[in-house]
């Protein structure tokens, strides 16, 4: 191995020797530099910001009424202790917007209450609230104890549980960026969990791909692409050849020790960012480790074909046009499979499906990531779109069933923080082809629809749950499609109107994000908002609940939550936290379950009919768990096993419903798991293009653009899927990284091009 090892030394020499390599090692060491003094500072959460006084007419009219009828209820106390020219603004509201009272005066408000804290708190009167395990934790300790802003951190909480629903609560501590001494006056309400997900899915990514995958390629394909051309020239091969040394090793020493150089360049400047991640940050990123070996795979694609062109014709600068030449192609080639993908095969993905009817004859409705409404054609066994057009929005909600064959749906704009927009009933007819006929205005803030067993209506979101019963929506006035203009938004607005539909929560009670909210077979409603659970009771003959029970769930309450309920178990988790069990009639807390390592929980869906939650993971894969007596996760039925799943949900008798393959629909029957009804659509023109063209293209070329994103990715956030934000943005967003395909084809594509290497030195007369 001597002459071997010399040769890859002699060909790193060479390397070595470049300006090229000298002037990358000076541009990583400045950048690093300029780099190391970035950091970050946490800032405890005590401000009120106007942004985060939820809907100021609604807080208008409760505090009226605690100040017209004074207790000694919290949300009585903290408006009897607001100044007294603000008392009368209250109670006597104006109707010219100059002396309306605005989010800003409430925030200036309450940002005075938090100095004075004692004037308003009583520990017996908050003891009926919903207090968060940080306030009780505050509250235990002393007041001489905290700091001043810990004071009026413990201050804030108290307003918000005095005013649940009122105040937007916030982590304990937001963000600001650091330069050596300097602090950025923006403050970002991001947790670490957060701030974390930006970095490895979007930040580190972009800055090492365009250091690396660009920036760096290129410059490793021209100073190594003399090195082989130098090799060939007749004094140094015939002295190389003249020792007792194989051809084909020959190659492949001068091959690995031009690699050396990307290595030279990689090396230095991952661990340097490491290190600063870790020492400035406080995020020790293991995964950054395993990008050297992704971007030096990367490079020695490139390099393989660079080293093959010049045994060819023996020309540097040759050989670097064809390296060259082929990363601009595989670019091209990745760039259009991309996006048939986002315009093609992923729009087309199922996100939510709904079947109803008798089982011999069901109507099956599915909606997909791109925003469109689907029902199933036996004749043509595919996919009808039913048209929405006057509905603009990205995001379709329900359809649930109103009874007599009609259903109610509406489309929702998508927005990082959320869905936007009013949205008025879209009430189809499946009896007349699924025609569409204008409803009334959804509650503000609606986010999902559900129907209870008497074919109403719950409407969801961050405004509350209101109901409205299925005979009035059928017969009720249509209200006007919203146009999108700024006429037509401001209009909306100032119309706060909800006709047609109640409020089923308590009137001390406000949803919260994020929320989640499940109807039970027999209309009980299971609520989750920001750290409370609780269930409603409906009365019977009414439409009406009661609220029965309510709890805590303890752990961090901003983060983004999944629930599920079965027959006698309640479910919840969030994110980087176990999976939490309740009892459902008395919501007292039994077990926990933590998840698999490496996943993360996108749904739950419980049994009504028995004691089983369907668990579905963010790579698509899923499992059972059982919790008859010591919970645990186990396999999914046969006939679901090895699938890579869109959804998967209980119907109320229990059958199994799941989507895989995009778009295809199989339910399992509750009593064998074995289909009793599956739906296989045939594929698109430009689907089957993308599967028996693209697709087998890709797996022939390497997966360059896919190595450098989605492994990179991968590495970086040590999971299998990618998501930005939260609630339906983050599901909307969500991509599954293929890691093992990228790392497959790159490494067969260089095997073959260094087997290729090895016979052409090999047979060729120098």
């Amino acid at each position: 191995m001597g002459p071997y090892v010399a040769i890859i030394a002699d060909s790193f020499r060479a390397a070595s020797a470049s300006r090229v390599l000298w002037i990358a090692l000076l541009c990583v060491g400045l950048f690093l530099i300029a780099l190391a003094p970035v950091g970050y500072r946490e800032n405890v959460v005590a401000r009120i910001s106007p942004l985060e006084i939820v809907n100021v007419d609604r807080l208008s009219q409760r505090l009226m009424i605690d100040l017209q009828h004074p207790s000694d209820k919290p949300s009585s106390r903290i408006a009897a202790a607001l100044p007294e020219a603000f008392q009368q603004r209250i109670l006597q509201p104006s109707d010219d917007d100059e002396s309306r009272l605005r989010e800003e005066d409430y925030a200036e408000a309450f940002n005075a209450l938090l100095e004075t804290d004692e004037s308003w708190y009583d520990a017996e009167a908050w003891k009926s609230t919903t207090r968060l395990k940080e306030l009780r934790e505050l509250d235990e300790q002393a007041t001489a104890s905290l700091s001043e802003t810990l004071q009026r951190r413990r201050a804030r909480l108290r307003l918000e549980a005095g005013l649940r629903g009122s105040i937007q609560p916030r982590p304990e501590k937001t963000l600001s960026l650091t330069y050596a001494s300097f602090a950025t006056p923006a403050e970002w309400p991001l947790s670490r969990f957060v701030f974390k997900q930006y970095l490895t899915t979007m930040i580190l990514p972009m800055v090492l791909n365009g250091m690396l995958g660009f920036v760096g390629i290129v410059m490793g394909i021209l100073v190594t692409a003399p090195i082989l051309p130098e090799m060939l020239q007749p004094g140094s091969l015939h002295l190389l050849l003249s020792k007792p040394i194989s051809r084909p090793l020959l190659y492949l020493s001068k091959f690995f020790g031009g690699c050396a150089f990307m290595l030279m360049c990689v090396g230095p400047l991952l661990i340097g960012v490491w290190l600063i991640l870790g020492l400035r940050f406080e995020l020790w990123l293991p995964g950054l480790f395993y990008c050297i070996p992704v971007y030096m795979l990367l490079f020695m694609v490139y390099y393989s074909v660079s080293c093959l062109a010049a045994l060819r014709w023996k020309s540097s600068i040759v050989a670097a046009l064809v390296a060259i030449g082929f990363w601009a192609g595989c670019g091209i080639i990745g760039f259009a499979s991309g996006m048939l993908d986002d315009l093609v095969s992923d729009p087309a993905r199922i996100r939510q499906i709904s079947v109803s009817g008798p089982a011999d004859d069901p109507v099956v409705f599915s909606s997909t990531r791109g925003g469109r409404l689907q029902h199933w054609d036996d004749s043509q066994e595919q996919w009808q779109e039913i048209s929405l057009q006057d509905y603009r929005g990205d995001v379709v909600l329900g359809p649930v069933p109103l009874g007599d064959g009609q259903f109610a749906t509406t489309r929702k704009r998508l927005a990082p923080m959320g869905l936007r927009g009013d949205s008025v009933l879209a009430i189809i007819d499946s009896a007349d082809q699924f025609k569409t006929h204008r409803g009334i205005k959804l509650p503000r803030g609606t986010t999902r629809l559900l129907s209870t067993s008497d074919h109403g209506l719950l409407a969801c979101g961050t405004a509350g749950v209101y109901f409205a019963s299925g005979p009035s929506l059928r017969g009720a006035e249509a209200a006007k499609v919203p146009d999108g203009g700024l006429l037509s938004g401001l209009v909306n607005l100032l119309d706060s109107s909800i006709n047609g539909f109640e409020s089923v929560l308590p009137d001390d009670f406000f949803m919260q994000s994020p929320s989640q909210v499940q109807v039970l077979p027999n209309d009980d409603l299971v609520v989750y908002s920001a750290g409370s659970l609780l269930r409603l009771q409906r009365q019977a003959q009414s439409d009406q609940w009661e609220h029965v029970v309510d709890t805590v769930v303890e752990g961090e309450a901003a983060r983004e939550a999944q629930l599920g309920v079965c027959r006698n178990m309640v479910a919840i988790v969030r994110d980087e936290e176990p999976l939490r069990l309740f009892d459902l009639a008395t919501l007292e807390s039994r077990d926990e379950v933590e998840v698999p390592e490496g996943k993360s929980v996108a749904a739950i869906s419980g049994n009504p009919a028995g004691s089983a939650f369907a668990v579905r993971f963010t790579d698509g894969t899923a499992a059972m768990l059982d919790v008859t007596q010591d919970p645990s996760f186990g396999d999914l039925p046969a006939e679901l096993s090895g699938a890579s799943l869109e959804t998967l949900e209980f119907a109320d008798d229990g059958s199994l419903m799941a989507v895989y393959a995009h778009d295809s629909l199989v339910i399992l029957s509750p009593s064998d798991q074995q289909p009793e009804l599956r739906l296989r659509p045939g594929l698109s023109y430009w689907r089957m293009t993308n599967e028996y063209v693209v697709q087998p293209l890709r797996n022939v070329i390497p997966q360059t653009g896919e190595l450098r994103s989605e492994t990179t990715r991968a590495a970086l956030s040590g999971g299998s899927s990618q998501e930005m934000g939260q609630g339906v943005f983050a599901e909307l967003t969500r991509k599954r990284l293929d890691v093992r395909r990228p790392v497959l084809t790159c490494l067969g594509f260089t095997a073959v091009m260094l087997l290729l290497g090895s016979v052409m030195i090999t047979r060729q007369d120098y």
